[in-house]
This record gives C-alpha cells, structure tokens and sequence, in this order.
C-alpha cells in the first residue's frame, strides 16, 4: 500500500452511509485495520469482479456515482463511489445482492468518529445501522479532513504469486491457475491449508499454499472458476484431493470470514472425484 495526499474532491451526486455489522460472519471480531487491509485493500480487490460488494439482505438504494462512506465499529473507516447496484434474481448461497464500486475509487483513512461527521453534517445524530443520505455539497470539505488515506499499491509478482498458468510435477502432473480468486482464497487463508492448517514458509519468508478447484475446470468435470468452489491447501492435501484419495467433510474444513464453500460442489467431490466407498 502506499500513502496518498487527500485534495479537494468534486461534488458528487449523493453521500450515504453503509454500516458494517462487525458481528457478520465476514468480520467476526476484526479490528478496524484488519477491515481496511484485508477486506477494503485486499479481498474486495482480489477477486475476479473488483469491487463487487455481496450484501446479505439488504442493498442500497442509490444512484451511480454516489459516494459510500463506510460504517465500522461505529466509525468511518473507508469510502468508494459506486458504480452500480445488484439484487440477484436467486440468492448465492448467504448473498441476496451485490453493489459494485469502483477499484480506484477505494480508500481508508484513519478512523472518523461521531463528532467530525456531526461538523459537517450537523442535522447527523450517530452511528446506527441506519443508512444515512448526507449533503453531497459538503463532501469536498469532509474529504479535506481525511488523514492517513491509502489505496492499493498495484500489485508486485512473486515466484508463487503467477499469473501465467504454469505445470508442476508433484505425485500427479496438473495444471495450477494462480488467479486473482485463488489469491483471494488463499490471502482469506492466510496461506494456510483449510485441511491441516499447515502452510509452507519459503526462503524469503513468504508462505506458500495452492488453490484447488473442488469441481475441477476444464473436461470432464467443467467446474465453473467462482470462489465457492475453490479451497486453499498444502501441496500435499491437493495432491490428495486430484487422486480422490480424501472425502471432503465441510464440518472439517476451516472457513473463515468472507469465504463460503458451496456444498453442490463438495458433493461433486465426494461423488465423482473421491474414490472410496459410497454411501
């Protein structure tokens, strides 16, 4: 992440407030930093839609460009403008909608509180799980007071971290898609296997792990690439699942904050790929 300067912002068409309920299965008991570095500069970047926020009941009402000031822990912790809102014709599994921002757009500053809001807003009372619709004149001026904003710095390759398709030679030979959504699974992870939690530490320090698609792309299987259907794991437990040497267990698997497994696709495994007795 690197440090930018705050200038004046432009008028923008609408100014609202999105809380965050920090006791949500995305955030569990996550500090504010933790919210910004890896959900604001991390997850809601890492995926194959940038900046598609998946809400779980409702979305909100606001027209494209809106400035979206986000609520966390009863303070202002991050801001985007919004591109445009979704509600999903079926639910995806906990989601019932999506609004989109865009990627450029987010930032996170040091946390605002009642009483910097309550200055420029006056007509403003606190922090609720109210959706507040603000003066967007007096956004520029508020914007001027941020301090400490940061945006994602782009993002720098590492050996383990390609974005090429490359093949390995483990006990089988496969290919392994290092894309933007298995780095998001695997950052959700924190490089850890969702089996064993075991993660490799690398000469530099880095930690290593593999996102395995539980319906596997390509023919015969024709998984779709979607976050649901991919796990984070040591090179030995992939290994294990591509040989169908292991039965998936969803009570089994670690699943954290921000990453949901979709059973249609552990079922999948346990049906087609994994090779011991059926039930």
């Amino acid at each position: 992440m690197r440090k930018q300067p705050n200038k004046m912002s432009t008028i923008p068409p609408a100014v609202r407030i999105l809380p965050m309920d920090s006791q949500q299965d995305e955030f569990p008991g996550w500090s504010i930093e933790k919210v910004q570095t890896d959900f604001f500069l991390g997850a809601l970047l890492l995926q194959s839609d940038p900046g598609c926020y998946e809400y779980r009941t409702q979305g909100l009402d606001a027209e494209p460009g809106t400035v979206v000031l986000f609520q966390f822990a009863s303070q202002i912790v991050a801001s985007a403008v919004l591109l445009r809102t979704e509600r999903y014709e079926q639910p995806d599994g906990p989601y019932k909608g999506a609004l989109w921002f865009a990627p450029n757009s987010i930032q996170v500053f040091k946390p605002v509180g009642t009483g910097v809001v309550r200055k420029h807003w006056p007509k403003f009372t606190g922090f609720s799980q109210v959706k507040w619709n603000l003066n967007s004149s007096r956004y520029p001026a508020f914007e001027h007071e941020l301090l400490g904003i940061q945006r994602p710095a782009p993002p720098v390759p590492q050996a383990h971290d390609l974005d090429a398709p490359m093949r390995v030679q483990t006990t089988v030979s496969r290919i392994l898609r290092d894309t933007q959504l298995t780095n998001r699974v695997k950052m959700l992870h924190n490089y850890e296997c969702q089996i064993c939690s075991h993660t490799l530490i690398l000469a530099d320090g880095s930690r290593y792990a593999e996102g395995h698609h539980i319906q596997p792309l390509g023919v015969p299987h024709n998984g779709p690439d979607v976050i649901e259907n991919i796990v984070c794991l040591c090179p030995n437990h992939h290994a294990a699942c591509d040989l169908g040497a292991i039965r998936l267990d969803p009570s089994e698997l670690r699943q954290p904050a921000g990453h949901y497994l979709s059973q249609r696709y552990i079922d999948y495994h346990n049906k087609t790929i994994w090779q011991g007795p059926q039930a």
